[in-house]
């Protein structure tokens, strides 16, 4: 009988029971032990992350939701911070499929007193996504949206070059004051 060697690949600070052996991937469960070979064109990334067979996946960690799930980030949302809305809600019309709408587009809605149109981008002055305040918040038509996030882009750029030419700029003075001494 053939015996197997496993190696451990570590990946980025997680441990990784894999092995690959041509068009197979020989997989150990972190919770049996059991070995298990797997095609690598069927193989899921979702199962090879969790480093267990199907039995103990289903056993162990599909219950793994909210704060026990392993990506748990303390309940705290990034990006744009969505709510729910019921049917019978003033502004239902502006939701999406799953009947949610953004809160920033809500909050800005609310403090116009009417709906906001499809084509009506809302901007955040800041740059900041989660502060939805009213005084933050500003509508902009299509055309002028897209080129100001760019502008303010290249601006904080230049900003950032005019800095770096500055320091270069007084380093030179000091070895050019250093040559004439």
């Amino acid at each position: 009988m053939r015996q197997k060697n496993f190696t451990i690949v570590a990946v980025s600070g997680h441990f990784d029971p894999c092995h690959y052996e041509g068009d197979y991937i020989i997989q150990t469960c972190k919770y049996c032990g059991r070995e298990q070979r797997l095609e690598r064109r069927k193989y899921r990334a979702k199962r090879r992350n969790s480093g267990c067979c199907r039995s103990c996946f289903m056993k162990y960690e599909i219950d793994r939701k909210g704060e026990k799930n392993p990506n748990w980030k303390g309940g705290k949302h990034v990006g744009y911070i969505r709510i729910t809305l019921q049917p019978d809600h003033p502004f239902y019309c502006m939701v999406d499929s799953h009947k949610r709408v953004k809160e920033h587009r809500l909050v800005l809605a609310q403090h116009l007193g009417r709906v906001l149109r499809d084509d009506e981008f809302v901007h955040h002055k800041n740059g900041i996504k989660n502060d939805n305040r009213p005084e933050n918040l500003e509508i902009l038509p299509p055309k002028q949206h897209n080129p100001y996030l760019h502008l303010r882009r290249r601006i904080a750029d230049l900003e950032k070059r005019v800095t770096l030419l500055e320091a270069e700029n007084i380093a030179l003075k000091e070895v050019m004051y250093e040559k004439s001494a």
